[in-house]
């Protein structure tokens, strides 16, 4: 499991630079461009940081400012309708169990959760 998160951590890092990278070819060039161009946002460095989700503030399309941001939909545990949101199942739709007897949720990639 602790490699599964490592793997999550450094494609999502590796994503990250990539994007950066873009944005700085593409601030060379301030014509308008179609392409979108985001904010830059801090590089995590503490263990705190790095659980927090970052999200650029603004985009520049075409030359226009847009104002935007993230919004946590639903995490895992997280009741939604008639369901838990994560919640593993069995073949028979029954939620998988813990030997202590409480539900097994799903939260792999959820590494803002204090508890992983």
């Amino acid at each position: 499991m602790k490699k599964t998160i490592r793997t999550v951590a450094l494609t999502f890092t590796a994503t990250v630079l990539l994007i950066m990278a873009a944005n700085t070819l593409l601030a060379a060039d301030k014509k308008a461009s179609p392409v979108p161009e985001f904010k830059a946002v801090s590089f995590p460095v503490t263990d705190a940081e790095k659980r927090v989700i970052l999200a650029s503030e603004e985009v520049t399309v075409d030359g226009q400012t847009y104002k935007i941001g993230f919004a946590t939909i639903l995490r895992s545990g997280d009741k939604a309708g008639k369901g838990t949101f994560g919640l593993l199942l069995d073949q028979k739709g029954k939620p998988v169990k813990n030997k202590d007897g409480s539900e097994q949720s799903c939260g792999i990639g959820d590494i803002t959760r204090p508890s992983l």
